[in-house]
């Protein structure tokens, strides 16, 4: 990698355990014209640096103590901690190639992995490398990163993986970019992930509550009932907080409900309520006449949560604790 690159604006943060690795990378760092490294020693102040602060270039090691970091960088690409940070440039080193650390590392999302102590020396290497150009962004209802094989089919339900345009932090500020438009490029795509994570999951929600209802009246599938509900109230959950549009605040109650729902069907060790089962399509006509382009889509998917019908079955079940009006 270049010295002369520009990177006096770029933000480095550095996760590593090991004290004289962390001089080490500060050294390094300073050396190649990087100008804000930040390095921790602990999970926790990692974590909280991913959700307090934009960095362009992320580097972290998977022994770093007190949590998951792969969990962790799943989040930070689901924009979930520093909306920012969902594109960071981001490097793993880990001891070795096990098996575990080959399947978490990559349904996380990073950019690359790094292994021992050749891993480590290769860095500026990959830092260049991944400089010059970086994979696409896909998007599915489970995950956010570089296109993978084997993450590159769509999550059931889904027409297709979405792709978003993927910046690169580090080339753009070595090409002379000031902070000022990076930061705009990073807040433009951000709104086209969340865009894109909102149709991922409104097409997986249609996908369940048919799955659901398919599964309806055969025996012995109370099991895989609870699997499908299980993941209606993941991407409902995560729909409903992606909204943050007041013209899609019914969405949000229709959410809300979805999850009330679902929560019962999962948690009860005892048969499934038909009522709750009978109330899923109705909820998904909802969502899918919410999302439609017409002028009375709110109107009309306000009717059907209104109904006569879906009103006395949510009041049954006390699940009516919700908004519609």
């Amino acid at each position: 990698m270049s010295t002369e690159s520009k990177f006096s604006e770029a933000a480095v943060l550095i996760g590593e355990p090991n004290a004289s690795n962390r001089e080490t990378y500060s050294y390094a760092f300073e050396t190649k014209g990087f100008g804000k490294v930040k390095v921790v020693a602990l999970f926790p102040d990692f974590k909280d640096a991913l959700k307090q602060e934009p960095f362009d270039l992320v580097v972290c090691d998977t022994e770093l103590p007190g949590g998951d970091l792969c969990d962790l960088v799943r989040d930070s690409r689901q924009g979930k901690l520093h909306p920012h940070n969902a594109f960071a440039v981001t490097i793993c080193l880990a001891p070795a190639p096990t098996q575990e650390i080959l399947k978490g590392t990559m349904e996380a999302g990073f950019d690359k992995v790094l292994f021992g102590s050749k891993g480590q020396r290769k860095l500026f290497n990959v830092i260049g490398e991944l400089m010059k150009g970086r994979q696409t962004f896909i998007v599915k209802t489970d995950y956010v990163g570089p296109r993978r094989p084997g993450l590159d089919e769509p999550f059931p339900g889904e027409d297709e993986p979405k792709t978003v345009k993927t910046p690169n932090p580090l080339r753009l500020l070595a090409d002379g970019s000031t902070r000022e438009d990076l930061d705009q490029v990073l807040v433009e795509v951000a709104a086209d992930l969340n865009m894109k994570k909102v149709e991922s999951h409104v097409e997986h929600l249609l996908w369940a509550i048919e799955k659901i209802k398919n599964f309806t009246g055969v025996r012995d599938m109370d099991g895989e009932i609870r699997d499908v509900a299980g993941q209606i109230i993941d991407a409902a959950a995560d729909l409903n907080a992606r909204i943050d549009d007041q013209a899609l605040s019914h969405v949000r109650d229709l959410c809300d409900v979805l999850v009330l729902v679902s929560t019962r069907i999962t948690s009860t060790s005892e048969e499934i309520s038909s009522t709750d089962l009978e109330l899923l399509p109705n909820l998904g006509q909802a969502i899918e006449v919410a999302f439609s382009q017409g002028e009375t889509a709110e109107r009309d998917a306000k009717l059907i949560l209104e109904s006569p019908d879906i009103v006395d079955k949510l009041v049954r079940k006390s699940v009516l604790g919700v908004r519609f009006y």
